[in-house]
């Protein structure tokens, strides 16, 4: 997965440690797989530091106006469950778009894990508020869906 962003990027670095959510699952000793790249992450550990480089997204020959950015912690600024449907449960990941709501049943045998951005850390974020920062500390906390 890949962060994208419009073409209006400001790289920003926190000001305070805030939380973020990843999806995933959790295995022996409360350790936490991110489920789209498979990264494992420890309670409490910080991990490697890693530079964001955004790049101009091209079609043929052509930058278009929006950013990408390969490496990174991805994460989600705030994370909810819809149950405005009585026979559907969604899950809105970022920011409230009923465009981008996703089924739960997409996520069987997943759970959303509570990590920080700590303070100093760079860190970018899209209008959808996707985010993917420098650093991140996954607090050993998660909710079953």
């Amino acid at each position: 997965m890949c962060w994208i962003g419009d073409n209006i990027i400001l790289k920003k670095i926190a000001e305070r440690d805030f939380y973020v959510y990843k999806i995933g699952k959790i295995i022996e000793n409360n350790i936490f797989i991110s489920n789209i790249k498979g990264y494992n992450y420890v309670p409490k550990c910080p991990n490697i530091t890693v530079p964001l480089v955004p790049n101009g997204l091209c079609v043929g020959s052509y930058i278009i106006d929006r950013y990408i950015i390969d490496r990174g912690y991805h994460s989600y600024k705030w994370v909810a469950l819809d149950d405005t449907y009585l026979n559907e449960r969604c899950l809105c990941l970022g920011n409230y778009d009923p465009n981008l709501k996703e089924n739960v049943s997409l996520y069987k045998h997943c759970c959303i894990a509570t990590f920080i951005v700590p303070k100093g850390a760079e860190y970018f974020e899209n209008k959808y508020g996707h985010i993917v920062s420098s650093e991140i500390i996954y607090t050993g906390k998660y909710l079953k869906l």
